[in-house]
């Protein structure tokens, strides 16, 4: 339980006030406080800064924003049913895209767009309608954004997209040189963590939903830390 993990890790500090926690860090000690009540589950944000404040490791890290998507999704009912392979009705493709996104954790809307890089990727209106079952992504480019940021991986990514082009009755295409530079990136997940500058210029010359994806690989993650999450996600249900 994450709330417990938290109270284990400022035992291991010492006991240290939420006061002197809070010290140096934009999240006040109300909130640092209330992430470890287990009476809600904390931002990724709180919890970052609870176990800095602690000086936890970088796997207490891990562990911590693993338990935190569990919690999320738990308090949504737990792990749902996905139907997507041969899916060609638009409500079928929908109640699927809400299973998806309690699954993978239940990102808020704004974590989920900040994933692919902004609100004129994913604006927030259409992150609410499409989980309320009022409409589909308008396009490729928004199918692509929506499950991103839900956090889709590269193994289930291509599936998805097939589901969204049957019920919008297009063509399955081959995927563009973009598409499957992308697919590799997420399939290079944890090599691009130890590669250097040169990639964040690529991230800034490429168009705004890789840009997401590829500045999502950079930011500051242990080695196979998304590829963990999944598998633990995976297993529970």
């Amino acid at each position: 339980m994450l709330a417990e993990l938290l109270r284990a890790e400022r035992v291991r500090a010492g006991t240290p006030t939420y006061k002197q926690m809070a010290a140096g860090s934009d999240v006040s000690a109300a909130t640092l406080k209330r992430a470890a009540s287990g009476r809600s589950t904390p931002s990724a944000k709180t919890i970052n800064a609870y176990l800095l404040a602690c000086g936890s490791g970088v796997s207490t890290q891990e562990r911590a924003l693993i338990l935190r998507l569990k919690a999320r999704r738990d308090e949504r009912g737990g792990r749902r049913k996905v139907f997507v392979e041969g899916s060609s009705i638009p409500t079928a493709l929908l109640d699927g895209l809400a299973a998806l996104h309690v699954n993978l954790g239940a990102r808020p809307y704004e974590e989920m767009q900040k994933r692919v890089g902004g609100a004129h990727m994913l604006p927030l209106s259409s992150i609410s309608r499409i989980l309320n079952r009022e409409m589909l992504p308008v396009d490729e480019r928004q199918m692509a954004a929506f499950i991103q940021g839900c956090g889709v991986l590269n193994r289930d990514w291509l599936k998805w997209m097939e589901a969204w082009r049957r019920v919008k009755g297009t063509e399955s295409q081959p995927p563009r040189p973009q598409a499957l530079r992308r697919i590799n990136l997420l399939e290079r997940r944890d090599e691009l963590h130890g590669l250097s500058d040169p990639w964040h210029e690529r991230a800034r010359r490429s168009d705004s939903l890789l840009r997401g994806m590829l500045l999502e690989l950079l930011e500051d993650r242990p080695k196979g830390f998304w590829r963990l999450a999944e598998a633990e996600l995976e297993k529970t249900g």
